[in-house]
């Protein structure tokens, strides 16, 4: 089945609305196979992109991986890659030519033996079953679309007889409700594969069918052993997790609510109070909490969701959901695309109209990171700042301040671009990769260049910012400060005038770079003592940024600024330079183009540059 065709303007909404606080988890199959369709899921609006290994095989999964890759990239939307292990996910085995329908009251046997099924017999995936099964158990194929009961069990069979029929297929799930299996938490398929997605570079991992807290340690060894540490999803998915819900939440790094096999696992109408439970369980941890399966599931189909599911997405974002994933609807369903959009969508609706009823927190945090960002919201509605800014080494700080769902909006600065995938899960989180320094002042100007730089906060507005003392250590946060945008910078403005006589006092012709954050206001006094004023047109420092359309206004007053003064200045523009923008640019009264990327990655270079010069004539 092919997605829906990509939509071409996603990508600028996603720019012009990038307050949607809650995170979309979508899962990556048939439907959104290929550059375009990828590049289309992200701008449509996915924050995390689920591999699933218990479909596909690993040369599949790593052209994905590279898709996923490049799209963001090109789009500058970081993306966080978890893989999902399969886990200890007893399934039917291979099935040519399925699905077969199986018929109430006839006979259906799954057997241990390297087979090829039919609608009469298949093979399964877990040896050790015609040991865990006694005549009289229920099997649950398919998330309990099909139901089998136990008649007889042999040494390699378990004969079953058809109670609710429905087709069956290669690698449908078996469920056996009430009965404990004896799998261990982690197959040799798993650590094969957890080896891999290490060594691939996924940002998390997801282990399924957890039972207790016992089960990340085995992840957590193979970890060490490849020497790379990932954050771990537990996926809440049997009745054992249920009842140890705490210690699994105190254990691992996330949750999953997978409501597909936790709906067959136990009685279907426990499923909401748990997800409830485990929602407010995991804010008290600052752990971010996923709610997953059958979300939108009518989708698969139609380009609509129905009223329920709307409201159950909506539900879950005002139970204190950190995300919400998409499973056969973006993997398989017929309108792929169409379904990223809707959730995004809902969510953002349901934020706007709804935010307030998040239930608090509940708890007091017992942490000395909980207590700064605690303080951080305090001080923030006091002095009624316009948004809180994060410096993170780790994420930790990020999901502390997080859990507290503050309305105004949060940014997590951070130097390490796999931390910043990472934070693609955590709730409100809008993530900024910045240049590590190692001076407080230095990380104030990164807050100055950032949020001045792209429009979204204005000089002389305050914001909180939350950092660690000394800059650069991990689970070192305990700074909190009031800052006042275009404080910093605006320090240096008074010297300017002396600079730029000590430059003419040798000979020399002096010119003024403006960032971004700098208004264009500092140059009215010295305007005539400049010959040259570079407008920077992307923040300087930060690589792979697209052009800051605000440039152009800046070059127009400078532009006239020059003029009103009899000033001979020429105006420069770098950053950012293409031959679609450099005609506006020109009649804005830009002087010197400065276009590297632009020329250096064209396959003529030299006709660019003619195109460059010709530019606005």
């Amino acid at each position: 089945m092919g997605a829906s065709a990509p939509n071409t303007q996603a990508a600028r909404k996603r720019k012009e609305n990038p307050m949607r606080r809650a995170k979309i988890v979508a899962t990556w199959g048939p439907a959104l196979a290929g550059y375009e369709h990828t590049k289309a899921a992200i701008a449509a609006g996915v924050n995390v992109a689920r591999m699933n290994l218990s479909h596909g095989d690993r040369s599949v999964h790593e052209e994905v991986y590279a898709n996923i890759r490049r799209a963001s990239d090109e789009l500058h939307m970081p993306v966080g890659i978890l893989v999902d292990l399969q886990g200890p996910k007893i399934r039917l085995g291979k099935i040519p030519g399925g699905p077969f329908e199986l018929v109430e009251g006839e006979r259906f046997t799954i057997t241990t033996e390297e087979i090829e099924g039919d609608g009469q017999r298949a093979g399964t995936t877990f040896k050790g079953l015609p040991a865990d099964v006694k005549p009289g158990d229920p099997l649950l194929i398919d998330d309990g679309r099909i139901t089998l009961r136990a008649l007889e069990v042999t040494g390699t069979d378990v004969i079953t007889e058809v109670v609710v029929g429905g087709p069956v297929s290669s690698n449908k799930g078996i469920n056996l409700p009430g009965v404990a299996v004896n799998v261990p938490a982690l197959s040799e398929k798993d650590e094969s594969d957890l080896r891999w997605a290490l060594d691939l570079g996924a940002d998390i991992i997801a282990l399924s069918f957890v039972r207790d807290a016992s089960d990340i340690v085995r992840v957590h060894e193979i970890m060490a052993e490849e020497g790379r540490k990932l954050p771990v999803v537990a996926k809440i998915e049997k009745p054992q997790a249920v009842d140890n819900l705490a210690d699994i939440i105190d254990a691992f790094d996330a949750i999953m609510v997978a409501r597909g096999d936790l709906g067959v696992e136990l009685p279907l109408e426990q499923v909401p109070l748990v997800q409830k439970r485990a929602v407010e369980l995991a804010r008290r941890w600052a752990k971010p909490v996923i709610v997953a399966t059958q979300v939108l599931e009518s989708m698969i189909e139609n380009s609509r969701p129905t009223r329920a599911e709307a409201s159950d997405c909506a539900n879950a974002i005002l139970d204190g959901a950190d995300a919400v994933m998409l499973s056969g609807e973006t993997s398989v369903g017929k309108h792929a695309i169409t379904t990223i959009e809707t959730m995004a969508r809902i969510v953002s609706a349901a934020e706007e109209m709804g935010l307030g009823r998040i239930p608090p927190l509940g708890t007091k945090p017992r942490t000395q990171g909980g207590a700064v960002t605690l303080a951080a919201m305090e001080v923030a509605s006091f002095v009624e700042a316009k948004a809180i800014v994060v410096f993170t080494e780790s994420g930790d700080s990020a999901r502390r301040m997080s859990r507290l769902r503050p309305a105004i909006p949060m940014f997590g600065f951070t130097p390490d671009p796999e931390i910043e995938c990472r934070m693609q899960m955590i709730w409100g989180m809008n993530t900024r990769l910045v240049d590590r320094v190692t001076h407080t002042d230095e990380m104030i100007a990164q807050v100055d260049d950032v949020l001045i730089g792209e429009g979204l906060v204005a000089v002389g507005e305050k914001v909180v910012v939350i950092s660690g003392m000394p800059p650069g250590t991990s689970g070192s946060t305990n700074d909190l400060r009031i800052h006042r945008v275009g404080d910093v910078h605006a320090e240096a403005v008074p010297h300017l005038h002396r600079s730029l006589q000590a430059i003419k006092a040798l000979g020399m012709k002096a010119g003024v770079s403006l960032n971004p954050h700098t208004p264009v206001s500092v140059l009215e006094d010295v305007i005539t003592d400049i010959d040259l004023v570079l407008i920077m047109s992307v923040n300087p420092g930060f690589g792979g940024q697209k052009f800051i359309p605000q440039a152009v206004e800046k070059v127009r007053k400078v532009k006239k600024m020059i003029t009103v003064s009899g000033s001979k200045a020429l105006i420069e523009i770098d950053g950012g330079v293409t031959l679609e923008n450099a005609p506006e640019l020109v009649a804005a009264g830009v002087d010197v183009l400065v276009a590297g990327n632009t020329v250096f990655s064209s396959s003529d270079p030299a006709e660019t540059i003619k195109k460059l010069k010709q530019a606005g004539k």
